[in-house]
């Protein structure tokens, strides 16, 4: 019954994360007609879903941090995906770790580079400037009970994801006993919050409207082509990742970049029409086997894991929305706070399901506690799915990649002269 509950509430969500694209469109356009219009209709409409759209952003902040902290100590004390895997599991981890760090320097350059030569329209936010919290820049830590949930008020992530992953490391260490009975527990905590963060985002439509009809009032059309920069800056940073995987494919994996390109093709055209990385599952696994002629227990074990806990584009569009919104609302970003969101979004793109929109709703407490303004970072939810064809063909690239180049360190491949990836001989 839960389990269908899941589905319905998951389908819905899907449903809302689309329908929430429109919902913006039309706030954007009533709210150009109020700020050129006022105490028309127009007007009057932004001024009775407002409070609905602020009222959306801050249920959803209040979700945040439950999320983070169930999703870590569930992933901690339940999963055991890598304890008995030997050196196989170990060099796959260290791999799929290699390839989000590289992920994310990746995309913190190039924005970091696009959004200083090209800056985008400022639009500080005065509304959402005042909810700000402290971030993880801020003097107080968590190092106690009190500790915590202050920081948990304030948001100050790096003393929450510490103080989780003790306390999760603490239980999966100690007495077994322990574990077992606190692993179910968390696990009904992570979905039940999940749950309800499903609820926030099937209500994403009617908050999105308000929250997109006010913004419009308050800074008029320099959102419009903010957000069609933003999109255009997403996707590139994907496709340059996806190139990039070629050159270095080849000489990590030492699979030709040509044979490289004919395995990953059918996989990318999968990515393009099913935009999951988990439906694309099967092809990819046949494309590894078949073109690539990697080894059975590689295959069979890497890719499957990677669908589960290997998601490269989120240490790609993370970054980078984080990155184009600092500049948006003038935000100066510590490099502490630049370091913590990293680590968070690694951490929770493990924990956290590879469901649509669940990913990006994650890590929506990360962005709020690097300085930026709820409202702001909402603004742009809807605009996510629109590049989603590239993200998925990122995943989907990265995930035969790693295992082309586990496959390698393993000692299982080698580059024939033809350039075809042959087995070694036992």
């Amino acid at each position: 019954m839960a389990g269908q509950v899941g589905t319905r509430l998951f389908h819905w969500a899907r449903i809302a994360s689309l329908l929430s694209l429109l919902t913006l469109a039309i706030g954007v356009l009533i709210g150009l007609a109020a700020k050129s219009s006022p105490g028309s209709f127009a007007s009057d409409f932004v001024n009775a879903v407002a409070p609905i759209g602020k009222a959306w952003a801050i249920a959803m902040q209040v979700c945040a941090i439950p999320l983070t902290v169930a999703l870590l100590l569930s992933a901690i004390v339940c999963r055991d995906r890598a304890s008995d895997l030997g050196r196989i599991g170990a060099r796959t981890i260290l791999v799929f770790i290699l390839f989000l760090i590289f992920g994310a320097l990746l995309s913190l350059s190039i924005t970091a580079w696009v959004t200083s030569s090209y800056p985008p329209e400022s639009a500080i936010a005065s509304a959402g400037a005042e909810s700000l919290p402290e971030g993880v820049v801020s003097s107080g830590g968590a190092t106690s009970v009190a500790g915590f949930f202050a920081a948990a008020f304030r948001g100050d992530m790096l003393s929450i994801v510490v103080l989780t992953l003790l306390v999760g490391l603490a239980i999966r260490l100690g007495p077994r006993q322990v574990s077992v009975w606190t692993g179910p527990v968390f696990e009904q905590a992570a979905r039940f919050v999940m749950a309800v963060t499903l609820v926030g985002i099937i209500l994403m439509p009617m908050g999105v409207l308000g929250i997109a009809s006010k913004f419009a009032v308050e800074h008029g059309a320099g959102f419009v082509g903010n957000a069609l920069y933003f999109v255009a800056l997403v996707s590139a940073v994907h496709v340059i990742y996806i190139a990039l995987l070629y050159p270095l494919t080849a000489s990590l994996g030492r699979v030709s970049m040509l044979y490289f390109a004919r395995a990953a093709a059918p996989a990318q055209a999968a990515a393009a029409s099913t935009r999951s990385s988990l439906a694309c599952l099967p092809i990819t696994m046949q494309c590894a086997r078949e073109t690539l002629r990697l080894p059975e227990g590689v295959v069979s074990f890497v890719l499957p894991l990677a669908v589960s806990v290997f998601k490269a584009n989120r240490t790609l569009s993370s970054p980078t929305k984080l990155v184009f919104l600092a500049a948006v609302y003038g935000v100066h970003l510590e490099p502490v706070a630049v370091v913590t969101f990293i680590v968070a979004v690694m951490l929770l793109s493990i924990a956290s399901p590879g469901l649509p929109s669940m990913g990006r709703m994650t890590t929506f407490g990360a962005y709020v506690a690097a300085g930026l303004p709820p409202e702001g970072v909402l603004m742009m939810e809807p605009l996510d799915p629109v590049p989603d064809v590239f993200k998925t063909a990122a995943n989907v690239t990265a995930n035969l990649s790693s295992t082309a180049i586990v496959a390698r360190m393993s000692g299982e491949v080698v580059e024939a002269d033809s350039g075809e990836p042959v087995r070694l001989p036992a």
